[in-house]
């Protein structure tokens, strides 16, 4: 006779669950998964028996992606309803937004979601693309959270993004990736992929902003400058980088602690500089794709260069 799903002993089924990653999670906060599932086939299985429909809710909806307000209040929805379990299961939250058009404003409504019932150090990021014209070219855009705004909404921060993802985006000049660097204050992990801007210009960020700037992350791959990555990195009022045992000083609002590192002008001018010559090392040499990264954690493989200290006498 052949075995079931019922025949499955419980243990090994939360094994085969623990190798499985729905696609639509973050490919920045997912594990080292085996197998790749959507959400529906995680449902689908859930619906097989009560043990492995409590298995599944809490991997269905750990990642959430949300697209538009109907996202928004369709969330809300089900997290105000009496003993629901779905606040509780909830560790992720991707806000994805794409820029065409004059699409209805409907970012502001996120803090919506500041529930007591939801853990308050929630991730969210923040995924902004442009799609291609009809005529399958880009065009430029202005790269500003505060579009995302009606008019009857004060245009002061009203988000608290700490991970922003950008994707095939054209601006006009390095300058508005860096505005929007400055003016979004809780940033502390940005990821910038196929950014292109027309101008070319020779200016850096450099201190200024009264704002103050958490960023401790920045990549960039297959943009028009890879090593402004660095120049963003050190662009802000002073910086904060993530250190492992007892030498920790100040806390994030998502929840990370940092310590912080004060640079000068004289300084900050010389790392980026520095970046810079390794960046055109690297381009000279057709076999690499430049990859400019700065982070709390090592990156490995010939692609990939790493800046873990920095020494000034």
């Amino acid at each position: 006779m052949p075995a079931t799903a019922a025949d499955l002993p419980p243990d090994l089924f939360k094994n085969i669950l623990d190798c499985l990653q729905t696609s639509s999670r973050s490919p920045y906060h997912g594990e080292n998964s085996i197998v790749a599932v959507t959400k529906h086939e995680l449902a689908a299985c859930s619906l097989t028996c009560s043990y492995w429909a409590t298995a599944c809710r809490p991997r269905i909806f750990t990642h959430i992606t949300l697209r538009s307000r109907e996202d928004v209040y369709t969330l809300l929805s089900f997290i105000e309803q009496p003993n629901s379990p779905l606040p509780g299961y909830i560790k992720f939250i991707r806000i994805s937004s794409v820029l065409s058009g004059l699409p209805q404003p409907w970012i502001y409504l996120v803090p919506l979601l500041s529930s007591p019932k939801l853990n308050p150090f929630i991730d969210k990021e923040l995924y902004i693309s442009q799609p291609l014209d009809s005529d399958g070219k880009d065009r430029v855009v202005d790269l500003n959270l505060h579009l995302a705004l009606p008019s009857s909404v004060p245009s002061t921060p009203f988000i608290d993004f700490s991970d922003i993802a950008l994707t095939d985006i054209h601006l006009n000049t390095y300058s508005d990736l860096s505005r929007f660097v400055r003016t979004t204050p809780f940033l502390g992990w940005l990821r910038c992929e196929r950014i292109a801007w027309t101008t070319a210009q020779e200016e850096t960020l450099l201190p200024g902003s009264s704002r103050t700037s958490y960023i401790t992350y920045v990549t960039m791959e297959k943009c028009t400058e890879n090593w402004k990555a660095m120049d963003l990195l050190l662009g802000a009022t002073y910086l904060m980088f993530h250190l492992p045992g007892s030498f920790m000083e100040g806390r994030h609002p998502n929840g990370r602690q940092y310590r912080r590192l004060l640079l000068d002008v004289t300084e900050r001018l010389s790392v980026v500089a520095l970046v810079r010559s390794i960046q055109s090392v690297i381009d000279s040499e057709q076999s690499l794709q430049p990859y400019v990264s700065t982070s709390a954690e090592p990156f490995t493989g010939e692609q990939h260069f790493y800046i873990s200290k920095i020494e000034f006498d």
